[in-house]
């Protein structure tokens, strides 16, 4: 990433270019957060905790955000983290409507093979 981008970052979304800031990522892990602070499911204490765990990073064409990464899948907005094997992934759409970001409830242990 270049010296000028270091508060940004474009996500590629097949149809649009979504400019992404640091107030933006910020905002998108407190909508994670307060969806998983929902989530019924056993996972929910590790999740929350891969969302806490580490920095907020604006990488070339994603986000880190803790151990979980927004970024381009199929040409939607996701938020995906890694599960305990490489191909297993749990994945939450991601959508910003007025200024207003929003997280769907996650997709637990979804596979994913690249095409």
């Amino acid at each position: 990433m270049t010296a000028a981008a270091k508060d940004r970052t474009v996500i590629d979304l097949g149809s649009a270019k979504l400019v992404v800031t640091m107030d933006d990522a910020k905002a998108v892990r407190a909508a994670l957060l307060e969806r998983l602070a929902k989530l019924e499911s056993p996972y929910r204490d590790y999740l929350i905790d891969m969302a806490k765990l580490g920095d907020i990073t604006l990488q070339e064409r994603h986000v880190d955000i803790g151990r979980w990464a927004l970024q381009e899948w199929s040409g939607r907005l996701v938020l995906m983290q890694r599960g305990p094997n490489a191909s297993t992934f749990h994945t939450a759409d991601v959508a910003n409507a007025a200024g207003r970001w929003s997280v769907q409830p996650p997709k637990l242990g979804e596979m994913f093979l690249r095409r």
